[in-house]
């Protein structure tokens, strides 16, 4: 019996010691021994940070059961998590006696989507969750990226299982510090954080103030992109979400939102940089078209549309497009045109930053400092853009101040022409001024003169028009008794018999009288106030003088209807003596003289139609001027002003006097035309 013993206990003994080292295989691990340093990173890890190949719906405990040889080291490029499929990392730590108990784990960027902490708890594990799509936050420590407490143990090796899953891959950075150090690390990171944050809107304060100064709109856009570099900052490192946890809502839509604002102000900052319009036009036109995409994409983020694609990745490899073409452009810039060479050497650091970025995320390489490189790539820029902006700034304040005194030298010659010309024009005005002063004088005395003249003249009127009014008083007395003594005489003969000297006497007495009657009518019209106007019914008045003529050669046509005008009767009944008596005095004596009166559309016409030998056409409007007389009326006496006065007295009643051409080349025809009286309204004072 011994013997079959000891071959069963052998056995056993052999297969314990095959099952054991595979048994230990599952949950052994080379864990990162946790002494008095500071701060562990990735590097320090050492084989301690694995990472699991697992298929997506993989568990903690399905991680915990897999074997060692389905871990594997960190690629070169660091770990890289998201993309669709979540990433399962293995943390194995095992702390000195000597060391502190407690640790604090951070992970970042802070812009990852998940990420679960799994920690062994006895049989089972304790899971931390940071979601910022549930917006659940279980980290340990107020910090912008997860923060958990970690107690390693010290006798065995502690596993954690943390899992990172993402919609884009992101480039993960492990830190372990000790809790007691960990206020210290975020004081710090904080402080340079608000260093940089500072020094950004200090810069874009400074291009604000050039640009209100100098008027460049170069230090405006370079002001707006500062300012918007800074906030997509503030988004996309976390510290907003940090202070506002509500913004964890909508971080995605402003983070996008942000960075196409920030890439469209930066490219049209560099466009008018790097003058792409005159050095480079094919990358200008690129590059504005590129600003229309992201403004496209900035209203599609605002508004919350789905574009039915991944807009952010799209965004993601513009912007990394953008970066490498740019950075050519800074190299070639550098090289071949020294305008702009400032501006390349100031890019290049912060493109320098932003690729390597790219390149750990990638996973191409890992770089020291990764994270932190765009933020002294950018610090370097800000420092060496805005040395290249002021030296800009000097040389524009050197040309305005070289144009204000190229100014003020133009400005003060321009002042010396304009003293000389004054003075020369204040000469010239003095010399005009006294030759002026001298015709004033001169006509102040010739006016005065002409006032003498004029005075003496009126006075001189006055004396004639009291003289004329005088000789005709007494001049009609005597005319009349000799017209009566004549009348007398006539009456005492019968008309066969009467003597020729009778009749001679009563013509003779009848023109001295009508010559008296013009004078005194061309007195009165020379002076309106003396004209005495009234309504007149003219049909009235021709049918009461030319009626009842008993030779008949005076023959009238008269309308049915009164005929009213507005005018001196006087002077009108003078008018119409005169051209009826020119019509008697040229024609023969045994032809009749018609005296025509009738309405013409808002006027009278009176004709006066003789039978005599007419008017020579050149004549016709000469017999009114004054003192003229027809060459076939010589032989008539007269003194040449019966048809001045007619057509003056017809004009200041706002008509006129015409000679018609003979009809059948006989006799004249002399139209009087005369407005018709207003109503009654019109002729009151106060009528408008």
């Amino acid at each position: 019996m011994t013997g079959p013993r000891c071959l069963v206990a052998a056995v056993v003994c052999c297969c314990i010691a095959l099952w054991a080292p595979i048994a230990a295989a599952g949950h052994a691990c080379a864990p990162t021994i946790l002494d008095d340093s500071a701060h562990f990173g990735v590097k320090d890890f050492g084989r301690s940070v694995r990472l699991a190949k697992a298929p997506p719906d993989a568990d903690v405990q399905d991680i915990a059961r897999l074997p060692e040889t389905a871990f594997s080291p960190p690629p070169r490029g660091g770990i890289v998590a998201g993309g669709g499929a979540p990433v399962w990392l293995r943390l194995c730590l095992q702390r000195e006696a000597s060391a502190a108990p407690e640790w604090a784990l951070i992970v970042l960027p802070a812009y990852i989507r998940q990420i679960t902490l799994f920690e062994p708890d006895g049989a089972a594990f304790r899971a931390r969750i940071k979601d910022r799509d549930r917006q659940r936050d279980d980290s340990d420590f107020a910090y912008r990226g997860a923060a958990f407490a970690l107690q390693p143990d010290v006798e065995t090796p502690s596993a954690y299982y943390m899992k990172i899953d993402g919609p884009r891959p992101v480039a993960v950075d492990l830190l372990l510090l000790e809790q007691g150090r960990i206020s210290h690390f975020v004081a710090i990171e904080y402080a340079g954080y608000g260093l940089y944050l500072g020094m950004m809107l200090l810069v874009a304060t400074i291009n604000l103030i050039f640009w209100h100064r100098l008027r460049d709109p170069l230090h405006l856009r370079y002001a707006l992109a500062i300012l918007s570099v800074a906030l997509f900052g503030l988004v996309i490192g976390g510290y907003l979400e940090q202070f506002v946890p509500a913004f964890a809502a909508y971080y995605d839509r402003t983070w996008m939102t942000a960075y196409a604002i920030c890439a469209a102000l930066m490219i049209r900052f560099v466009l008018d940089a790097f003058r792409t319009r005159l050095y480079y036009p094919m990358l200008y036109r690129a590059g504005r078209m590129m600003i229309a995409l992201l403004a496209i994409f900035v209203c599609i983020s605002v508004l919350g549309i789905d574009p039915g694609f991944d807009a952010a990745r799209l965004i993601r490899y513009l912007g990394l497009a953008s970066i490498l073409v740019f950075g050519l452009t800074s190299l070639h810039a550098l090289f071949h045109h020294r305008s702009v060479r400032l501006y390349a050497i100031a890019f290049l650091p912060l493109i320098a930053g932003l690729l390597s970025v790219a390149v750990r995320r990638f996973g191409l390489a890992d770089l020291p400092l990764a994270d932190h490189l765009p933020n002294i790539g950018a610090l370097v820029h800000v420092v060496l853009l805005n040395f290249a902006l002021a030296r800009r700034a000097e040389r524009a304040d050197r040309a305005r101040q070289r144009a204000q005194q190229s100014a003020l030298r133009a400005a003060q010659t321009s002042e010396r022409m304009l003293e000389a010309r004054v003075v020369e024009r204040t000469r010239a005005l003095d010399a005009v001024n006294a030759q002026l002063h001298r015709e004033i004088t001169e006509r102040t005395a010739a006016q005065e003169r002409l006032h003498e003249a004029l005075e003496a003249e009126r006075r001189a009127l006055h004396g004639q028009r009291q003289f004329v009014a005088m000789l005709s008083h007494e001049l009609r007395t005597p005319l009349a008794v000799i017209d009566t003594a004549a009348q007398g005489l006539a009456d005492e003969h019968a008309a066969s018999q009467r003597p020729r000297r009778i009749e001679r006497i009563r013509r003779s007495v009848g023109r001295l009288v009508g010559f008296i009657e013009n004078l005194l009518a061309e007195d009165r019209i020379a002076s309106p106030s003396r004209m005495h106007m009234r309504r007149h019914d003219l049909r009235a008045a021709l049918q009461q003088r030319y009626g009842d003529i008993a030779d008949g050669r005076v023959r009238i046509t008269l309308p049915d209807d009164p005929v009213e005008v507005f005018v001196d009767p006087d002077l009108i009944g003078i008018v119409v003596s005169n051209l009826v008596d020119n019509a008697l005095k040229y024609s023969p004596k045994d032809t009749p003289v018609d005296v025509i009166l009738r309405h013409a559309g808002d006027g009278v016409v009176l004709d006066v139609v003789d039978q005599g030998h007419g008017i020579p056409a050149d004549d016709r409007e000469r017999v009114f001027e004054k003192y003229y007389r027809a060459h076939g009326g010589l032989e008539r006496q007269g003194a040449g002003l019966g048809l001045y006065l007619c057509r003056e007295i017809a004009r200041r009643h706002g008509g006129d006097i015409e000679l018609l051409a003979p009809t059948n080349e006989v006799g004249t025809t002399a139209r009087l035309r005369l407005p018709v009286a207003p109503a009654d309204d019109a002729l009151r004072p106060d009528a408008t």
